[in-house]
């Protein structure tokens, strides 16, 4: 986190688990934003478990995507970790999840909550399948995005699949509505 960045002074909550959420969330942390990770108790992010390679102790894959963060370790399913992330959300400028579409909604944080906690909140929901249609609930990890695409390249030489789309995608999209709701937040003075 950078003291003189452009997002200086700006707090994030960061939902996000696995590639896109993080790798969004740590551009926000490069940018200068203080960027709060919130992570389920026992093995937090399931990417904490993508190893080898290792950085010291720790999954590479998580190290490299959640730099410029602060961790918290919460329990979401009770409500003693709810109230902790309340209070969060009452101190933040920005919350990202990246929960199946509803889940952050189930856990008590629906749309007309976050803006009774925070008016100004900005929330960012990245998604593989958008939030409405026939697809919505679907998980969207990168390889289905890929596959119901039709990206994924199989090359027969090589024992893998190249993959010719990255999570990057959903990251750019979810950065840009986050620029956009922020300046929409910023004319109508709410999130």
């Amino acid at each position: 986190m950078s003291e003189n960045g452009p997002l200086a002074g700006i707090r994030v909550l960061d939902l996000t688990r696995i590639l896109a959420g993080p790798l969004c969330t740590m551009m926000l942390g490069d940018m200068g934003a203080d960027v709060i990770k919130v992570e389920r108790p026992g093995r937090g992010d399931d990417a904490r478990a993508w190893a080898p390679p290792y950085w010291d102790d720790e999954s590479a894959t998580f190290m490299s995507f959640n730099r410029n963060k602060r961790s918290i370790r919460l329990d979401l399913s009770t409500e003693d970790g709810r109230e902790v992330l309340r209070r969060l959300l009452r101190g933040g400028d920005v919350v990202v999840e990246n929960y199946r579409v509803g889940g952050f909604a189930k856990l008590g944080f629906p749309d007309g909550v976050l803006r009774d906690l925070n008016p100004g909140l900005v929330h960012l929901a990245i998604s593989g399948f958008g939030t409405r249609g026939p697809d919505a609930a679907k998980p969207g990890y990168d390889f289905v995005i890929q596959a119901v695409g039709g990206r994924i390249e199989q090359h027969f030489d090589r024992p893998w699949a190249v993959c010719e789309a990255r999570a990057t995608r959903l990251v750019v999209i979810g950065k840009k509505g986050l620029d956009r709701a922020a300046v929409e937040a910023a004319l109508a003075g709410s999130g």
